[in-house]
């Protein structure tokens, strides 16, 4: 937390000189946000799915059709980490490039827990299940921290190019 706490003093002070943001800049920082923002969006409604098999799984007790979707979400994160390489943003917009590159990587890390799941043989044991739950779960907070450090970076960007992260819990 404290390293976080740094980068966005270091952003917050490369602001410091800095002529007002022209809109074109804004527009770009937002966009750049947005697509940062759909990434994590994404992500967690495949994770939806994959939360589903292993929910169906434990009604039948065989998780099946696990791997499949986690090698298509691990697909889904390196063309987006590729994209995001790519993407030519402001410098101050760097750090944000960071936290995203930093959360899909430990969304991969995320994917081989789920991935264990399908290991478990047919007709597993509770505790066979709760073994693997727990791991998923240590991982789960790892996921939630880097998101919120994320989230927290997104709107240090903002307050730097005059624009404000939406709530999309408040939103109609």
């Amino acid at each position: 937390m404290k390293k976080i706490m740094i980068l966005l003093a270091f952003l917050l002070c490369l602001q410091v000189g800095y002529a007002q943001k022209t809109a074109a800049e804004r527009k770009i920082a937002l966009d750049f946000n947005d697509f940062c923002a759909d990434i994590s969006d994404s992500t967690y409604r495949l994770g939806l799915q994959l939360g589903g098999k292993i929910k169906e799984g434990m009604g039948t007790r065989e998780m099946k059709g696990i791997k499949p979707l986690s090698k298509q979400i691990l697909s889904y994160l390196d063309k987006q980490a590729v994209l995001l390489k790519n993407k030519k943003i402001p410098l101050e917009m760097e750090i944000l490039r960071t936290m995203m590159l930093t959360y899909i990587s430990v969304e991969k890390e995320f994917l081989a827990t789920f991935d264990d799941f399908e290991n478990l043989p047919k007709g597993f044991s509770d505790e066979a299940f709760t073994l693997k739950y727990n791991k998923l779960m240590s991982h789960s907070q790892k996921e939630a921290d880097v998101l919120a450090d994320f989230n927290k970076v997104a709107e240090a960007c903002g307050i730097v190019f005059g624009y404000k992260i939406r709530d999309d819990e408040n939103d109609d």
